[in-house]
């Protein structure tokens, strides 16, 4: 009995011993942080706030048979507060190949007139007061693609290329005496 007891005595403590070890702090080395992997793949949206300026040019040239008017011109210039939005989307293939699209829409206050003198060929004017331009851009928008090289993670080459357009009105205000004719 006395073996049985010593025998068991001995595997309670080593048992003791054992859980108490695993309780012990274990000092090993942290794993590495993951690399960073940088990518160009993405959408993206945003605004701007800047501004614009303009130079218009602006001619007339009609004359009805048996009419002897001359040609007016006027040159304009404005500038103004700008601002819009832009969105767009980049896709990276290959190892460094970046292909994307962007669009971007913005609002202007470009607007400028001019008056031009309304004379005949010889010179003399025609009725009172000369010819009114006035012009104003009132949005610019455009779409384009892109095809891009990234030589290193965060430097991109590319080209890029697509359409634009332009919201503008330039009405012009001839009066000839006491009738008036509206040119858009």
């Amino acid at each position: 009995m006395k073996k049985l007891a010593f025998v068991l005595s001995t595997l309670a403590i080593g048992t003791v011993t054992a859980s108490a070890a695993d309780l012990a702090p274990r000092y090993t080395k942290a794993p590495p942080a993951p690399l960073a992997v940088f990518s160009w793949t993405g959408c993206y949206i945003g605004g701007d706030v800047g501004g614009g300026s303009q130079r218009q040019s602006a001619s007339e040239f009609t004359i009805p048979a048996g009419f002897d008017a001359g040609p007016t011109a006027v040159k304009q210039d404005s500038t103004a507060v700008m601002g819009g939005a832009y969105l767009g989307c980049n896709y990276q293939f290959g190892s460094n190949w970046v292909v994307g699209i962007e669009g971007d829409w913005t609002a202007t206050d470009l607007k400028n007139s001019a008056t031009a003198p309304n004379l005949f060929l010889n010179g003399l004017p025609v009725g009172s007061g000369g010819v009114s331009y006035n012009e104003r851009v009132n949005w610019l928008a455009s779409v384009r693609g892109r095809l891009g090289y990234a030589i290193a993670p965060t430097f991109l080459l590319y080209v890029t290329g697509g359409a634009a357009w332009a919201n503008s009105d330039f009405p012009a205000l001839t009066p000839i005496g006491a009738d008036a004719r509206i040119a858009r």
